[in-house]
């Protein structure tokens, strides 16, 4: 009887017409959220720094906004267009010029006198090229450059590199790509250090339109602290890489301030230094200083110090030369600092004799022009 019921309603329900039916819907599809990568933020070293202030300026007028404290030198654009960067004794400079790639390279210059010597290329390891942009701290021992490299991006943008001066070889060491934040994905084209004010700057097109960038001021320490990635959040991380808004790296209002009051310092200095009075070249007596080798009394004495120049810009390059290879002994192996007492004590030698011989031409200019014959 059972199975006749059954059948009955297999029947009927064959005879409803389709549409009568009651549909079933599709369950809803859950929505998948992906999750950012932030393997770069956390793998990568993030350099700490304080961002004090900041300026967005267009392109060309970069070096206008960046005070340089005169013992830091100055950065000028020459009668060529080449961007220039000249020590504070006005007697060393760095430039870049393209090549027939159309790709820079570094020179430098010294000035013997009231010439300046032929382009010398800096000798560079590894493999940057266009580089540009050179900034090399007072001790000449650091040097800071934009630059591109295949393996950056194919090289796409600048990006900024440091190496250190190997007074062995007379030449730079194979550059390090800086830590983020001082580079990105955009160009990243300048960083200058002040060590002695506790100041530096950035310049970085990164979120920036077409030929604007922006000028970041900051305090970092030396050497480099970096971010804890495993006790940092890894949003975080990507926000103190990216600069994406400098509060986040205020460590305190009262740093804040005592920055920018650094920075009104610097600004103040640089626009006095502008106005002085034109520098001091030769210091006859207590009387007398001359401003100009036009000043100098006869052609001896002018030819005299253009040797008192050349002595003593070696001289100086002697006393760099004798300081890094004082460091490299202090954090070298027993052995090898056996290998560099020798070069030590004849650089040390040699130092005193340059010196020597470098007070005995300006004494005799001073004796020249004082009269004394």
């Amino acid at each position: 009887m059972k199975t006749a019921i059954t059948i009955l309603i297999s029947l009927l329900c064959l005879t409803i017409p389709a549409n009568a039916q009651k549909k079933r819907g599709k369950a809803p599809k859950k929505e998948v959220v992906k999750q950012e990568d932030m393997s770069e933020w956390t793998s990568n070293p993030i350099c700490r720094t304080m961002v004090a202030d900041s300026i967005v300026v267009p392109q060309s007028e970069i070096l206008k906004h960046i005070p340089l404290p005169s013992y830091c030198g100055k950065i000028f654009t020459d009668k060529r267009g080449n961007t220039v960067y000249e020590n504070d004794f006005a007697d060393y400079r760095l430039f870049a010029m393209p090549d027939t790639s159309q790709f820079k390279r570094l020179y430098s210059q010294t000035r013997l006198g009231e010439e300046w010597s032929e382009p010398q290329e800096v000798k560079i390891a590894g493999y940057c090229f266009d580089i540009q942009n050179a900034y090399p701290t007072p001790d000449g021992q650091t040097l800071y450059f934009a630059a591109r490299h295949a393996e950056d991006n194919n090289g796409a943008q600048l990006s900024l590199y440091t190496t250190t001066y190997d007074a062995v070889t007379q030449s730079y060491l194979a550059p390090q790509r800086m830590p983020y934040p001082f580079n990105s994905k955009a160009n990243d084209t300048w960083y200058i250090d002040d060590d002695t004010d506790h100041l530096s700057w950035l310049v970085t097109s990164r979120r920036q339109p077409e030929g604007m960038v922006c000028i970041y001021t900051m305090r970092t320490k030396q050497p480099w602290e970096f971010y804890d990635s495993e006790e940092t959040d890894p949003q975080m991380l990507k926000r103190y890489a990216t600069l994406a808004y400098i509060s986040d790296t205020w460590t305190s209002d009262a740093d804040r301030n005592a920055a920018l009051e650094a920075i009104k310092q610097v600004r103040k200095a640089s626009e006095e230094t502008t106005q002085a009075a034109p520098k001091v070249i030769f210091v006859v007596n207590d009387n007398k200083a001359y401003t100009a080798s036009s000043q100098f009394s006869c052609q001896e004495s002018r030819d005299l110090y253009a040797m008192y120049l050349a002595k003593d810009n070696e001289r100086e390059t002697i006393a760099r030369q004798l300081d890094s290879y004082r460091r490299l002994y202090h954090n070298s192996s027993a052995e090898a600092r056996l290998r560099l007492i020798q070069t030590i004590t004849e650089a040390e030698q040699k130092l005193a004799e340059t010196t020597k011989e470098t007070q005995n031409i300006a004494n005799r200019i001073r004796q020249i022009e004082c009269g004394v014959l």
